[in-house]
C-alpha cells in the first residue's frame, strides 16, 4: 500500500485530505503541531505525528517510507502582514518539507495554500 504524508492534517482542509487519501486506499501519516488537541482525525485508521516543519531532522524521520507528501500546513494569520513567524512557516517550512520530499526520492508533492498564507 503506498503511504502519504499530510502536514497541517489537523486543520478542516488536512483533516479532509486524509478522509480522501483513506477512501482512495492509501495509507496516511497526518503531521499535528504539538500539544495540540485534534479531534478532526478521531476515528480515522492513520498514523499520527507530532512535529512542525520547521524542524529539518522531524521531516526526515516523517517522510522516510512514504510515496508521496501533500504539504497543508501553513500560517494563515493576517495581521499583521509582516510577522516573522508567517515567512518562517510558510517559506521556510515549506523548503524543508521540499528538500526532505528531494531526500527521499518522493513520487509526488503537492503543496496546497490559501490567498493568507501567501
Amino acid at each position: 500500500m503506498e503511504k502519504v504524508f499530510i502536514t497541517g492534517a489537523d486543520g478542516m482542509l488536512g483533516a479532509s485530505i486524509c478522509r480522501e487519501c483513506l477512501k482512495q486506499g492509501f495509507s496516511v501519516k497526518a503531521m499535528t503541531l504539538p500539544g495540540r488537541v485534534v479531534h478532526v482525525l478521531d476515528g480515522l485508521d492513520v498514523e499520527r505525528l507530532e512535529g512542525n516543519i520547521l524542524d529539518t531532522a522531524f521531516l526526515d524521520g516523517a517522510i522516510a517510507g512514504c510515496d508521496y507528501v501533500i504539504h497543508v500546513a501553513a500560517s494563515t494569520t493576517v495581521w499583521p502582514r509582516r510577522m516573522k513567524s508567517i515567512v518562517e512557516v510558510n517559506v521556510e517550512g515549506t523548503r524543508n518539507v521540499a528538500a526532505a520530499a528531494r531526500k527521499h526520492l518522493i513520487k509526488r508533492m503537492v503543496h496546497i495554500g490559501t490567498a493568507n498564507s501567501f
